[in-house]
């Protein structure tokens, strides 16, 4: 059966024959995946492309990987409050949210698996930094042999789906990969039975692109759809719609309180937070000023949004996000 390959195929290709590193090679044979037409026609050449795409990137990954860690596995340094890992389908606009979010400069392009490692950078929430996390696709065709691990390290996961496309079904195409790795969030994403070694991680979702016509419209009718708990908020990387209520919700997905001090007698120090688990309590942050007032505190006082101001509480208080404390032996 004959390919019917379209006029750019060739040029494409030409490219392909021109490119001398590993990266690209990998970009312009992506770039020819786009533009190779499914037909039956065409399924040795698809096949052909990809088992060439996968070995550049196995070559590309065990060279990049040398002297970071064992196996290609490859390692992102935890920096900031916290870390959450962009998750989703190919051209849902992860990197454009994650450029919209940080200072980070990810390459954004038309065609899928523009993003080949995974990418970090920082987003300010007011007076902390959140560590966001920009990965490859999760697809079918490939999936990094390190992503998995990436994953299971972070704190949060983002979801990032596409109202142009339909939400519900890729949001669905990626539990079911996700479970292949004994990955998921909690709720219906794990197997039954469930395997010994499942992880789950918190999920917020981020139903990109919003500014596009029909966005509006796909989101409330994926809203009325969906089943699971999570929080789903409707976005626009490109138009930078909603982005602060993102952040918000990003922090209140880790599960973080801030707490400030304050020396009797003067003003508190409202620059530099400490930070806890929602849970924590005065004796945590005794601990982390200072390992004596373990022993010593007595009582502290605390000017807060659950409590009146300067009010005295014992070692069991249950800290509350920006809480001002000033601690007594």
């Amino acid at each position: 059966m004959p390919a019917n390959l379209p006029p750019q195929y060739h040029t494409v290709e030409k490219k392909l024959r021109e490119a001398k590193t590993p990266g690209e090679k990998i970009a312009v044979i992506e770039e020819l995946l786009t533009i190779i037409p499914k037909h039956k026609g065409t399924e040795r050449l698809r096949g052909d492309t990809k088992r060439r795409l996968a070995k550049l990137r196995d070559e590309q990954q065990q060279g990049k990987g040398k002297g970071k860690a064992g196996g290609g596995f490859v390692r992102v340094e935890r920096e900031g409050a916290g870390q959450v890992a962009l998750v989703g389908p190919a051209n849902t606009g992860k990197s454009s949210l994650l450029k919209a979010l940080t200072k980070a400069e990810p390459e954004i392009a038309p065609y899928p698996f523009t993003t080949r490692l995974p990418l970090p950078g920082m987003m300010a929430f007011e007076d902390i930094r959140i560590q966001l996390i920009d990965l490859p696709p999760v697809s079918t065709e490939y999936i990094e042999p390190w992503f998995p691990e990436i994953l299971r390290n972070a704190d949060l996961w983002l979801l990032v789906l596409d109202l142009g496309q339909d939400p519900l079904a890729q949001m669905e195409e990626v539990r079911r990969i996700l479970a292949g790795f004994h990955l998921g969030w909690p709720g219906r994403s794990a197997p039954d039975p469930r395997p010994a070694v499942w992880k789950e991680q918190p999920v917020i979702i981020a139903a990109n692109k919003l500014d596009l016509p029909e966005g509006l419209d796909t989101l409330e009718l994926f809203q009325e759809l969906r089943t699971d708990p999570f929080p789903v908020f409707g976005v626009s990387a490109l138009e930078r719609m909603n982005l602060d209520d993102l952040r918000k919700v990003l922090f209140e997905g880790l599960g973080l309180v801030r707490v400030y001090t304050k020396v009797p007698g003067k003003e508190a120090d409202l620059k530099t937070p400490f930070l806890f688990k929602s849970g924590s309590t005065l004796l945590d942050l005794a601990g982390a000023v200072h390992r004596d007032f373990l022993q010593k505190l007595t009582f502290a006082r605390i000017w807060g949004r659950n409590t009146y101001p300067g009010q005295k509480v014992s070692r069991d208080y249950a800290l509350a996000d920006k809480d001002v404390i000033e601690l007594h032996d």
